[in-house]
Protein backbone atom coordinates (compact mmCIF):
# COMPACT_ATOMS: atom_id res chain seq x y z
CA UNK A 1 0.00 0.00 0.00
CA UNK A 2 1.13 3.53 -0.64
CA UNK A 3 2.14 5.61 2.35
CA UNK A 4 -0.69 8.09 1.90
CA UNK A 5 -3.25 5.28 1.76
CA UNK A 6 -1.87 3.71 4.93
CA UNK A 7 -2.11 7.02 6.77
CA UNK A 8 -5.64 7.72 5.55
CA UNK A 9 -6.88 4.23 6.46
CA UNK A 10 -5.19 3.75 9.83
CA UNK A 11 -5.29 7.19 11.43
CA UNK A 12 -9.08 7.48 11.95
CA UNK A 13 -9.13 3.96 13.36
CA UNK A 14 -6.17 4.19 15.70
CA UNK A 15 -6.24 7.80 16.97
CA UNK A 16 -9.20 7.21 19.34
CA UNK A 17 -7.50 4.06 20.62
CA UNK A 18 -4.16 5.84 21.02
CA UNK A 19 -5.77 8.72 22.93
CA UNK A 20 -7.74 6.24 25.04
CA UNK A 21 -4.64 4.45 26.27
CA UNK A 22 -2.82 7.72 26.92
CA UNK A 23 -0.27 7.75 24.11
CA UNK A 24 0.57 11.11 22.57
CA UNK A 25 -0.74 11.37 18.98
CA UNK A 26 2.51 13.02 17.83
CA UNK A 27 4.58 10.10 19.12
CA UNK A 28 2.14 7.73 17.41
CA UNK A 29 2.51 9.64 14.15
CA UNK A 30 6.29 9.45 14.30
CA UNK A 31 6.22 5.71 14.99
CA UNK A 32 3.73 5.27 12.13
CA UNK A 33 6.01 7.17 9.74
CA UNK A 34 9.03 5.11 10.78
CA UNK A 35 7.11 1.88 10.22
CA UNK A 36 5.94 3.10 6.82
CA UNK A 37 9.58 3.84 5.95
CA UNK A 38 10.51 0.28 6.88
CA UNK A 39 7.73 -0.98 4.63
CA UNK A 40 8.96 1.20 1.77
CA UNK A 41 12.42 -0.38 1.78
CA UNK A 42 11.56 -4.02 2.47
CA UNK A 43 10.42 -6.51 -0.15
CA UNK A 44 7.95 -7.54 -1.51
CA UNK A 45 6.67 -3.98 -1.96
CA UNK A 46 9.92 -2.02 -1.50
CA UNK A 47 8.89 1.00 -3.57
CA UNK A 48 11.90 3.07 -2.50
CA UNK A 49 14.33 0.18 -2.91
CA UNK A 50 13.21 -0.74 -6.43
CA UNK A 51 13.08 2.89 -7.55
CA UNK A 52 16.52 3.80 -6.23
CA UNK A 53 18.11 0.66 -7.67
CA UNK A 54 16.56 1.40 -11.05
CA UNK A 55 17.80 5.01 -10.99
CA UNK A 56 21.42 4.18 -10.14
CA UNK A 57 21.36 1.01 -12.25
CA UNK A 58 22.46 -1.57 -9.69
CA UNK A 59 20.96 -4.89 -8.68
CA UNK A 60 18.85 -5.12 -5.57
CA UNK A 61 21.09 -7.87 -4.20
CA UNK A 62 23.97 -5.39 -4.03
CA UNK A 63 22.03 -3.10 -1.71
CA UNK A 64 20.82 -5.70 0.80
CA UNK A 65 23.57 -5.16 3.44
CA UNK A 66 23.03 -1.39 3.40
CA UNK A 67 19.24 -1.72 3.40
CA UNK A 68 19.44 -4.13 6.32
CA UNK A 69 21.33 -1.52 8.36
CA UNK A 70 18.74 1.14 7.49
CA UNK A 71 15.93 -1.20 8.57
CA UNK A 72 17.66 -1.98 11.86
CA UNK A 73 18.19 1.72 12.59
CA UNK A 74 14.59 2.63 11.70
CA UNK A 75 13.21 -0.14 13.91
CA UNK A 76 15.54 0.84 16.76
CA UNK A 77 14.42 4.47 16.56
CA UNK A 78 10.75 3.38 16.40
CA UNK A 79 11.25 1.22 19.49
CA UNK A 80 12.97 4.08 21.33
CA UNK A 81 10.13 6.47 20.49
CA UNK A 82 7.58 3.89 21.68
CA UNK A 83 9.45 3.33 24.95
CA UNK A 84 10.43 6.98 25.51
CA UNK A 85 7.86 9.24 23.79
CA UNK A 86 9.62 12.28 25.22
CA UNK A 87 12.26 11.78 22.50
CA UNK A 88 9.64 12.57 19.86
CA UNK A 89 8.03 15.34 21.87
CA UNK A 90 11.20 17.20 22.80
CA UNK A 91 11.34 19.34 19.66
CA UNK A 92 7.67 20.27 19.84
CA UNK A 93 8.22 21.38 23.43
CA UNK A 94 11.16 23.57 22.42
CA UNK A 95 9.18 25.29 19.69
Amino acid sequence: MESFTIIILTTPIFIPIIKGIGVDPIAYGIVLMLCICVGAVTPPLAVCLFTSCRIIKIRIEETIPDVFMVIVILLLVAALVMIFPSIALWLTGVL
